[in-house]
């Protein structure tokens, strides 16, 4: 690894002062308080798994949640120890990383580095750690085939994405494994020793994350395989794909999870990921076994928007980050073999890394002007408004999910009439929003409450039967504008004139 100068140490703690500002300024939407709320409802591991089985999340995020839940309540815990996370991953690139100095800052000052898996407090976080922990140390766990199992199988407890690339690593594991039997000193029985260590290990947690993954009968979320997509659904998605890996947004204040190239139309989308496709290739090709691991887990994540679920930058961005892994195992392996790396293998990456590093400072430069959402500052308004105590009625209830877990109490949800705070994807909800029957639902909770109930919307409604009281300001999550108003119980004398 080349020397870091002070000035650039000084950089990355600019950069991280910079992140820690942001996390904890920043107003968190629903996925992220979902978790969070879940947590605090379960007061045991049982009630834990069972509250998230309609997530198709492996357990390591809401484990590790669960365990910060006996520290503190606040969801500031929750974005500290992701923080903490992200702090660690990218302390290693700076400190293990076989790269240029000003190459380590542009990939920790990339888009999913530091913003999508930095500000935004979600389960992937942990796989871009396990990832980093794994190239950072490749060559201890390759003694301690043991430990390297338990690597790859906690990365498949993180997310389905993570389950994804641990695949991928555990098919390059074995194919290397097996290309390095004539190496091993002793018999061809060690080889088969460690290989039985490293797959036990794996299997036990990879085993542990299918079940969680696997969903109840009753999901609505996500629901069903299209085991065979059309041609022009493959198509599409590759080239959407690959545009997630330089992510450069739309600028608009609603930028999260936009691409300006596809919105561009065809004409630009389809070259420009031919060309990230072939830089891709051309930054790995003098190492082709890490060539095989990109493609193997960015074929594994392509198979599965296809046939499951579409995803969104924050889930497809898990190819990026394989992306870093593959150079940085690359450039070990070249250095070990002291192959000369060409200027234009560099610039080859540094192509992929640049519009990485703008679509984080777009990001940046948005979400410190706007709310990420408005559930933080609503949450504040109904507490300010001094109807705390009043019956909440919600709706659509995935939106104002994020205002219940800001506030710490369950809302009563139009789509299932259940008192809530985190969602449970199943066939008990509706997911549109009704306007007329969530008036209904106020009106009832009212006769019950002294004629005071009120209704958290995030859509405007113009009824004799609600007043507005307040309304958020402008959200980059745009269904996340929040209006609160409070239902007017007209007395039957006052309906007839």
């Amino acid at each position: 690894m080349k020397h870091t100068s002070r000035w650039q140490w000084g950089l990355f703690l600019l950069l991280q002062l910079l992140n820690l500002y942001q996390i904890v300024t920043h107003a968190m939407w629903r996925d992220e308080l979902q978790t969070w709320s879940m947590v605090l409802e379960s007061n045991n591991l049982t009630e834990l798994f069972h509250n998230m089985r309609y997530d198709g999340f492996p357990p390591l995020w809401h484990l590790s949640l669960w365990v910060l839940s006996f520290i503190s309540l606040s969801p500031l815990t929750m974005q500290l120890f992701h923080f903490a996370c992200s702090l660690m991953s990218q302390s290693l690139v700076m400190i293990r990383a076989p790269f240029s100095a000003n190459m380590r800052l542009i990939i920790v000052s990339g888009y999913y580095i530091s913003f999508e898996y930095c500000i935004i407090s979600r389960a992937y976080v942990l796989g871009v750690l396990l990832l980093f922990l794994y190239c950072a140390f490749k060559d201890w766990l390759m003694e301690h085939p043991f430990f390297k199992g338990c690597i790859f199988g906690l990365l498949a407890n993180t997310s389905v994405y993570g389950a994804i690339i641990s695949l991928a690593l555990v098919v390059d594991g074995l194919w290397s494994a097996f290309n390095r039997r004539n190496e091993i000193a002793h018999t061809k029985h060690s080889l088969s020793v460690e290989v039985w260590r490293f797959m036990a290990s794996y299997s036990s947690f990879f085993i542990v994350a299918v079940v969680f993954m696997i969903p109840p009968d009753d999901v609505r979320f996500a629901q069903g395989w299209n085991l065979f997509p059309s041609f022009s659904e493959l198509f599409f998605l590759l080239i959407r794909n690959l545009l997630f890996i330089t992510p450069i947004p739309i600028q608009k204040i609603d930028f999260w999870n936009s691409l300006a190239v596809i919105d561009a139309g065809i004409w630009l989308s389809v070259p420009v990921s031919l060309g990230i496709l072939f830089a891709i290739w051309y930054a790995l090709k003098t190492t082709p076994r890490y060539l095989g691991l990109f493609f193997i887990g960015f074929t594994g994540i392509w198979a599965f928007t296809a046939m499951r679920y579409l995803g969104y930058l924050r889930h497809v961005g898990s190819a990026m980050i394989l992306f870093i892994v593959c150079i940085w195992l690359s450039a070990v392996s070249n250095e070990k073999k002291q192959v000369a790396v060409k200027w234009s293998t560099q610039i080859a990456i540094w192509s992929i890394l640049i519009p990485n590093f703008i679509a984080c400072w777009m990001a940046s430069f948005y979400i410190l002007k706007y709310d990420f959402s408005g559930s933080r500052e609503m949450a504040q308004i109904i507490q300010d408004s001094g109807k705390n105590s009043y019956p909440i009625v919600a709706d659509i209830d995935y939106a104002a999910s994020s205002v219940a877990g800001y506030l710490g109490k369950p809302l009563y949800y139009v789509s299932n009439h259940k008192k809530e705070t985190f969602i449970r994807w199943n066939s008990d909800r509706d997911d549109s929003g009704n306007p007329l029957e969530a008036l209904r639902f106020a009106g009832d909770l009212a006769v019950t409450n002294n004629g005071q109930a009120l209704l958290l919307l995030n859509y405007p409604i113009e009824s004799i039967y609600a007043r507005l009281i307040a309304k958020t300001r402008e959200a980059i999550v745009a269904n996340e504008v929040f209006y609160l108003y409070e239902y007017i119980q007209i007395k039957p004398d006052k309906q007839m004139r």
